[in-house]
């Protein structure tokens, strides 16, 4: 499906997924936080490990909001930006201010993370 999107449009959405791109680069404070020490007192230890441990989720984070950030740049390029990939139809132009790295409409992206919940639900049933 072909959509017309404003070409102004486009270079802001761009320029907003360029400008988070490089925001979430990985700092130097960040790598620090990672490091492996041994500490003496027990409570410096666990309080160190959790700091770790808060580090390495929000690296985690990073790096898939980066991953996320790209490919709606690779969607830009291919013309394919602005289009959900489930219905094809197109993406809310308000998501996509609020979300510029969207993939999916506002439903299928709800279908989605009710499919999601529903699995999660089942695993725990399961165990």
């Amino acid at each position: 499906m072909t959509i017309q999107i404003n070409h102004r449009d486009i270079a802001n959405r761009k320029a907003a997924i360029l400008t988070k791109l490089s925001e979430i680069t990985i700092s130097e404070a960040q790598r620090e936080d990672l490091e492996i020490q041994t500490l003496p007192d027990v409570m410096d230890a666990i309080q160190w490990q959790t700091a770790r441990d808060i580090a390495v989720v929000q690296l985690d984070h990073q790096a898939k909001l980066a991953r996320e950030l790209r490919d709606a740049l690779g969607r830009i390029e291919d013309g394919s930006y602005g289009v959900c990939e489930d219905c094809e139809n197109p993406i809310a132009p308000r998501r996509l201010d609020v979300m510029p790295f969207a993939r999916l409409c506002v439903r299928c992206q709800e279908r989605h993370e009710a499919h999601r919940h529903d699995e999660d639900f089942a695993f725990e049933e399961a165990a």
